[in-house]
């Protein structure tokens, strides 16, 4: 009498195993990647927003010291801007004194100012917030 060849029950069960654990293991992988892709995009569309909100600052109106906040227009970013003077003034008074030594009128001084942008989204966690910094200049009038 022959033997029928075949797998025994103990080969069938251990490859199942061994194909579940592999597939499991490349689903976690594939889920990772989905979430860190979706995370990019996120903070892809954050830098956006702070790019437009950054492009306004001084734009319309003088920039002056303070701070807004507010959000996007469909809820899913928040933002805090906050403006101060910058420490360093460019430009010099004595540039403007006349030959006689009086003071010349309307010279204009440039003042810096440091623009901080704060944005958040999602549940604010670590990885759900960036901040923008730059510096912007303003003339001012001497009188």
């Amino acid at each position: 009498m022959r033997r029928a060849r075949g797998y025994t029950l103990i080969e069938v069960v251990a490859a199942f195993a061994l194909l579940a654990m592999g597939l499991g293991l490349l689903l976690g992988i594939l889920g990772g990647g989905v979430g860190q892709a979706r995370w990019s995009a996120e903070a892809s569309e954050a830098a956006q927003h702070a790019q437009t909100l950054l492009d306004t600052v001084g734009v319309g109106a003088p920039i002056e010291p303070g701070s807004l906040e507010g959000e996007s227009g469909d809820g899913r970013f928040r933002w805090t801007l906050a403006v101060e003077e910058y420490e360093h003034e460019y430009g010099d008074e004595e540039q403007g004194v006349a030959p006689a030594g009086e003071p010349a009128r309307g010279v204009q001084v440039l003042k810096l100012y440091k623009v901080e942008l704060a944005m958040r989204w999602g549940a604010e966690g670590p990885r759900e917030r960036a901040v923008f910094r730059t510096l912007r200049l303003r003339q001012v009038a001497m009188e």
